[in-house]
């Protein structure tokens, strides 16, 4: 097992390390990730994460309402050019999606 993935797209991903955090709505958020429905998604070795981060991001830019108080799409349209790899990711990478994240 390499990560755990709960609340659905707008949730997070817990690394292996976390996995005895407790499933409630303060310990996860404190993750920075969510609940949402319940919904919980275990990945392995084969998952690539970038790839999974890639997918969320697609899916909730492209399944945006535009009607929250934050939008989903300005800052994610940001992210997904930053998550298309092959090979060639550099730490400013990461800064700059951690930046955008935030």
């Amino acid at each position: 097992m390499k990560s755990v993935q709960t609340g659905g797209p707008s949730g997070g991903c817990i690394p292996v390390e976390m996995l005895d955090t407790p499933v409630d709505y303060e310990s996860l958020a404190q993750l920075g990730t969510i609940m949402g429905s319940g919904g919980i998604v275990v990945m392995d070795e084969d998952n690539c994460m970038v790839d999974v981060a890639r997918y969320f991001v697609e899916f909730t830019h492209s399944e945006s309402c535009g009607n929250a108080f934050l939008p989903c799409g300005p800052e994610q349209g940001a992210a997904h050019p930053q998550l298309h790899h092959n090979g060639s990711g550099r730490l400013e990478d990461m800064s700059l999606l951690d930046e955008l994240g935030a």
